[in-house]
């Protein structure tokens, strides 16, 4: 009997669950995403939204949505998003983000040191921030990444993985915990490139996004003995 609770539980929690926006983006626009004005070029090509920019020194683009206007409807979701750096330094996720990505928290596959890493970011101004947790790993150019940010309370995971969406992993590659932004705020699509020597380029591109309001970090620390005391089973 304890067993057909437990499960009912988890049962009822995850058929609630919703998505809450997608787009990948096969009608050929944007529609409905807000592009961030700065200097980039936002365009829809076989299936894909490509962010292009050339400078001197540094170059970035952003495009925004929500499922209600101008805001998540909710402040825990879970955004997943296939990615493509072809050129740059940075490409990525932000969730709960102000309208000018001055706040947020970032998942970013990040190739501006001299080795790689994927980064959870508290985001403190325009490519600026704190990082919460990374790990290194070899990222190659041209090459389809699907990224998942989490924000579950003050709970942030991020994970990144190769090759269909259902090839997911179970484990998280990054959690962190952080207070500082619970507020829904809107999700966004990042990217950033520079070059000292006067000659920044980014080129990079966004597929088959998805948000839902499942979320399971919480779950993460979940032992049977804590499930027995939230229940008051014995």
């Amino acid at each position: 009997m304890k067993i057909v609770i437990i499960s009912l539980i988890f049962m009822s929690t995850s058929s609630f669950s919703a998505v809450l926006l997608s787009d990948d983006f096969n009608d050929g626009n944007a529609d409905g995403w807000l592009e961030v004005s700065s200097g980039a070029s936002y365009t829809v090509e076989s299936g894909r939204y490509c962010f292009t920019h050339t400078a001197p020194d540094t170059v970035w683009g952003a495009s925004l949505n929500s499922d209600l206007t101008g805001v998540m409807s909710v402040p825990d979701y879970s955004c997943r998003a296939n990615v493509v750096l072809n050129e740059g330094t940075m490409v990525g996720v932000v969730g709960r983000a102000d309208a000018i990505l001055t706040r947020g928290y970032a998942l970013i596959i990040d190739k501006s040191g001299s080795t790689s890493c994927l980064i959870l970011v508290k985001v403190e101004g325009i490519a600026q921030g704190e990082v919460l947790a990374y790990q290194p790993g070899t990222f190659t150019s041209g090459q389809e990444y699907w990224l998942r940010l989490e924000m579950n309370g003050n709970l942030i995971g991020g994970k990144c993985w190769i090759g269909d969406a259902g090839n997911e992993p179970d484990v998280w590659d990054l959690t962190a915990t952080d207070n500082s932004f619970q507020d829904p705020g809107v999700f966004a699509l990042f990217g950033f490139g520079s070059d000292s020597r006067g000659s920044a380029a980014m080129a990079l591109s966004f597929d088959d996004i998805e948000i839902t309001d499942e979320t399971s970090l919480a779950l993460q620390g979940s032992s049977w003995a804590f499930i027995k005391a939230m229940y008051g089973l014995n």
